[in-house]
Order: structure tokens, then C-alpha cells, then sequence
């Protein structure tokens, strides 16, 4: 097992910090150098965290949003696919109001299909845990 090298160098600290180091050193059996080495390797290790904290972070957007891609790729066909047939069934229902309805009993079905619309804005404004059965048809 190769052995570490390392460079030899006096350092001068504050009362306190020695009285931490030592403190440090008693409770977890190292040694004064073991300790010091350790939180020196700790401050340079966060200085150069905050140091590079932006592109740390645009590296983990960037892979967040390769990962994300596909799903969100997946979600827009999906709801441009629910676009079409909403708008297909929409259009079939009015097509099946003039065709089925007696002319003497029609309504006016731009008048409905914008009171649906109405209805519809209403409702997906209304969290999913109030309505109640029915709501829409009673109004």
C-alpha cells in the first residue's frame, strides 16, 4: 500500500480553534495533524463548493432536464392528442344535435356550446376534492 506524502508546515491558530482541534482530536482518538488535515481538506472542499456553486447547478438542471425530456415530450402528444378528440367530440355533438334534434325543439348550439364552455373554465377552477355529483348539470 503506497505510502501518503505529505509537505511539512507550521501554522498559528486562535486559542479557540486549538482548543477545538484538540477537543475534536480526544473525542474521535485521531491525532492533532489527523484533525487538522481533515478540516482543512473540509473548508477547501466547501470553498470550492461555493465557489462553483452556480455551475454545479446548471450541471444538475441540465441533467434534470435530459432525464425530463422524454416525459415531457410524452405529455405534450398526449395532451395535444386529448385536444383533438375533445374538439372531435365537440364537433360531433353539435353535428348530432342538428341532425337528431326536431328543428321546433333546437336550441341555438353556439349559445350552448359557449355556456358549456363557460361551465367548463368554472369547473377545472374548482379543486377536484369539492365538487360534488352533479354540480355541473344543477347550474
Amino acid at each position: 500500500m503506497p505510502t501518503k506524502r505529505f509537505k511539512r508546515f507550521s501554522l498559528c491558530v486562535e486559542d479557540k480553534t486549538y482548543e477545538s482541534l484538540t477537543t475534536i482530536a480526544s473525542k474521535t482518538g485521531k491525532s492533532l495533524a489527523d484533525v487538522s488535515r481533515e478540516m482543512i481538506k473540509r473548508g477547501l472542499a466547501s470553498e470550492w463548493i461555493e465557489e462553483n456553486f452556480a455551475a454545479i447547478g446548471d450541471l444538475v438542471e441540465q441533467r434534470i432536464n435530459i432525464a425530463l425530456k422524454p416525459h415531457i415530450n410524452r405529455l405534450a402528444a398526449l395532451n395535444a392528442k386529448t385536444a383533438k378528440m375533445a374538439g372531435t367530440s365537440m364537433y360531433l355533438n353539435a353535428q348530432a344535435l342538428v341532425d337528431l334534434v326536431p328543428t321546433e325543439r333546437r336550441r341555438n348550439i353556439k349559445e350552448l356550446f359557449d355556456n358549456a364552455k363557460k361551465k367548463a373554465v368554472a369547473d377545472i377552477r374548482i379543486p377536484n376534492d369539492t365538487w360534488e355529483e352533479g354540480e355541473m348539470l344543477n347550474e
